[in-house]
C-alpha cells in the first residue's frame, strides 16, 4: 500500500510539472560521447513563440550525483522560469567520483556552447543566457558567470584551463548574462569556521575529493574553485538567495560574495531568507524570475556589443600577454585595443585567426572590431594578473 501510494504522488506531481511546458528534448547529449553525464534536457513553455530566451539550471548534489537533472527543482525553479517565458536546460555533469575539477566547469561550459552552436534546432534565443543552480549547482553557476572572460587562470603553483574543450562547438562562447545562486558555497576554506555542519575540511569530504585531496591541504586548487577568486567589473549581475539557518552551506557564504561582488562594481542582489534551512525557497521564486527579466530587458537594448554579434572576435589572458580570437576572418576588418582614456594601445589590419599582444599591462580596456558587413562593435575588457 505504501509503494503504491508514492508511486502515485510521484506520478501526480510528474504530472503537475508536466502541465508547465509545451515540449521536452530528453537526453540530449551536449558532448556527443554518448555518456549519461552528459546528458541534458530542454523544456520550452506553454507559450508558443519563435524562439525562447535560456535559463540552465543545475541541480545540487554535494558534487556526488552525475545523473540529477531529473530532479533539478522541477516543480520550483524550472516550472516558475517556464512560465516567466523561459526555455530552461537541466543538465547532467560529472561527479566528483567521475573526475576532479575543473571537469565539472568544462560540462557547464560545454552546455552553453551547445546551446548556442543549436539555438535554432531547439528553438532557443541564445542573445540571452541566465543561469541558475541550487547549492553544488549554486557554485557551478556562479562560477560560470565570474569566469566568463577567464580562458585559463594561475594561482600559486596551480594553472588551471577553465573552459575546456568539450563537444562540437569550440568556437561558440560559453558566456552568461546572468546568475541566480540559490544556496551555493562561494569559498571552500571557510564553510567550518563560518557555520557549516558538515566537515568539510576532512580529507574525504565532497568538497576534498572535488579537488582531489584535502581543501585545507590544497589552498590554491580550493581557491581555483570558489568563484569568488574571479570577480571583476565585467561579470554579469547575481541574485543571491540563501537562509540563515543553512547549516550545510552556511549563510556567511553568500554574505561574504555578495559584498566582494558590490566591492568590485557588480551587480548583486542578495535576499535573505529569515530562518531558512538549505532548500530552494518558494517565497523567492517570483523575485528570481523577475531578476532574470530584467536582466533581459537590459541585454535586449545593448547596442555595440560584440555579445550582441555571438562574439565572433573575443580575447583572453595568455601568459602576461592577451589573445584575440576570430571565428571567421572574413567578417573583420581591423582590431584595435584602447585604455580608457582613449589612447590606442594595439591594432591589426591583417587579421589572423589568432592575434597576440604580448607584455600587456593590467586593468580594463577597449576593444573596437570594424566588420566587413556590420559596422563597429566595442567590448570592455579587463586585463587581470
Amino acid at each position: 500500500m505504501i509503494k503504491k501510494t508514492l508511486l502515485f504522488i510521484s506520478c501526480l506531481c510528474m504530472n503537475v510539472f508536466g502541465q508547465q511546458y509545451s515540449q521536452k528534448f530528453a537526453d540530449v547529449n551536449y558532448v556527443g560521447d554518448g555518456q549519461v553525464y552528459h546528458n541534458l534536457d530542454i523544456y520550452l513553455p506553454k507559450t508558443t513563440k519563435s524562439s525562447y530566451p535560456v535559463v540552465v539550471h543545475i541541480y545540487g548534489s554535494a558534487y556526488m550525483n552525475n545523473n540529477g537533472k531529473g530532479s533539478a527543482d522541477l516543480s520550483t525553479v524550472v516550472a516558475s522560469l517556464l512560465d516567466g517565458g523561459f526555455a530552461v536546460v537541466t543538465p547532467n555533469h560529472r561527479s566528483n567520483t567521475d573526475a576532479i575539477f575543473p571537469a565539472q566547469m568544462h560540462d557547464i561550459k560545454a552546455v552553453i556552447r551547445f546551446l548556442r552552436g543549436n539555438s535554432t534546432t531547439y528553438k532557443l534565443d541564445t542573445s540571452f543566457v541566465g543561469i541558475s543552480g541550487f547549492s553544488s549547482g549554486g557554485q557551478l553557476a556562479s562560477l560560470a558567470g565570474t569566469t566568463r572572460n577567464v580562458k585559463t587562470f594561475t594561482r600559486g603553483s596551480v594553472t588551471m584551463d577553465l573552459e575546456g574543450s568539450l563537444g562540437n562547438f569550440k568556437t561558440k562562447r560559453s558566456y552568461v548574462h546572468a546568475v541566480c545562486d540559490w544556496s551555493g558555497p562561494t569559498d571552500f576554506l571557510i564553510m567550518d569556521s563560518c557555520g557549516s555542519s558538515f566537515n568539510n575540511n576532512a580529507a574525504d569530504s565532497p568538497c576534498s575529493k572535488l579537488i582531489g585531496g584535502p581543501i585545507q591541504q590544497n589552498k590554491d586548487k580550493s581557491q581555483m574553485v570558489n568563484p569568488i577568486t574571479y570577480i571583476d567589473p565585467t561579470d554579469p549581475a547575481y541574485m543571491l538567495i540563501h537562509g540563515t539557518s543553512d547549516a550545510v552551506v552556511p549563510y556567511c557564504q553568500s554574505q561574504i560574495f555578495d559584498k566582494a561582488l558590490k566591492a568590485k562594481n557588480v551587480s548583486s542582489t542578495f535576499l535573505t531568507v529569515q530562518n531558512g534551512s538549505h532548500a530552494v525557497s518558494s517565497t523567492y521564486l517570483s523575485n528570481m524570475v523577475q531578476f532574470f527579466k530584467g536582466q533581459l530587458a537590459v541585454t535586449s537594448v545593448e547596442s555595440g556589443s560584440l555579445e550582441d554579434q555571438d562574439l565572433e572576435v573575443y580575447a583572453y589572458r595568455s601568459g602576461n600577454g592577451l589573445n584575440i580570437h576570430v571565428n571567421n576572418l572574413e567578417k573583420v576588418k581591423a582590431i584595435k585595443l584602447l585604455d580608457l582614456t582613449g589612447k590606442e594601445i594595439w591594432s591589426q589590419n591583417q587579421i589572423a585567426e589568432e592575434n597576440s599582444i604580448s607584455n600587456i599591462d593590467t586593468g580594463m580596456y577597449i576593444m573596437v572590431v570594424n566588420y566587413s558587413n556590420k559596422g563597429q562593435a566595442t567590448q570592455k575588457i579587463l586585463i587581470q594578473k
